[in-house]
């Protein structure tokens, strides 16, 4: 029975051995396992570390090429805007170039408006201008055929008188002479007398060119303002209607009178005619 349980305990401290045993691969292998993460804890931080240095590096190296303008990204974008840019001037230069055609072509356009315009207008007013001296000269031409340039008629009426026996040294009889009545034109005729006393005096320089009046030393035309006087008349204020060869025809303001005055009268100074404002 001894070697019976000698037999039975045998196997019992072989187990033992043998759990010890595994207890000590055990505990190797879990320094074992320590060991090897540990070291690839600090290989992964070194690796980290050395990714992170080269990419700090590489931003670095990227941030100096910026600086120097060579960074491959800003000068990718800088070419693309470089290209707009063109591309904006060039649409630009077009634009101009055409508003400018437009401009330049509208220019002459209406500045060919415009001559034609002037031409138009002018032709017109020169057609008015020369309708309206048509007129002028027809109305002048008509005055001048009224007026009695040759002086009124006058009728001779013989004085009735009783046929007595006359005195010695009288003077035969004189007829009267008497004018014909006036409408509304007027005439200065000089008496004989008045013509011998007038002979007398200085005549002064007066005649007529041109349609023009030229008396003391001023020229006076047709609608001119004037004040006319003279010996037996009052003065009053005129304008000058028309003027012929031998004498002038003014028109009173008053009451549209119009008074045939003679050159001689104006030499001799029967009648004085003065410019007047309007």
């Amino acid at each position: 029975m001894d070697g019976r349980r000698e037999q039975y305990a045998l196997p019992e401290q072989d187990g033992e051995n043998d759990a010890d045993s595994d207890t000590d691969e055990a505990s190797e292998s879990e320094l074992l396992t320590g060991t090897n993460n540990q070291h690839s804890v600090d290989e992964r931080m070194e690796i980290r570390e050395q990714m992170y240095q080269d990419k700090l590096a590489n931003l670095l190296g990227q941030l100096e090429l910026l600086k120097q303008g060579k960074h491959p990204e800003y000068l990718k974008i800088v070419d693309r805007l470089q290209l707009e840019l063109d591309d904006r001037v060039l649409l630009n230069e077009v634009e101009r170039d055409y508003l400018l055609a437009c401009a330049e072509r509208d220019c002459i356009l209406e500045k060919a408006a415009a001559e034609k315009e002037f031409d138009e207008k002018k032709a017109e007013l020169i057609e008015n201008l020369i309708a309206d001296l048509e007129d002028q000269k027809k109305m002048i031409e008509h005055e001048f055929a009224t007026m009695e340039l040759n002086g009124d008629s006058v009728d001779v009426k013989p004085t009735v008188t009783r046929k007595l026996r006359r005195r010695p040294n009288e003077p035969l009889p004189v007829p009267e002479k008497r004018r014909k009545p006036t409408t509304n034109q007027l005439t200065f005729l000089l008496e004989d007398k008045e013509g011998g006393q007038s002979n007398a005096q200085p005549s002064t320089e007066t005649r007529i060119e041109d349609g023009k009046l030229w008396y003391e030393r001023r020229w006076f035309h047709r609608g001119q303002p004037v004040h006319v006087e003279g010996r037996d008349i009052p003065r009053f204020p005129a304008n000058i209607s028309a003027i012929g060869t031998e004498a002038i025809c003014v028109k009173k303001t008053s009451d549209g009178q119009k008074v045939r005055i003679f050159l001689s009268h104006l030499r001799r100074g029967k009648v004085s005619i003065k410019r007047r404002a309007n």
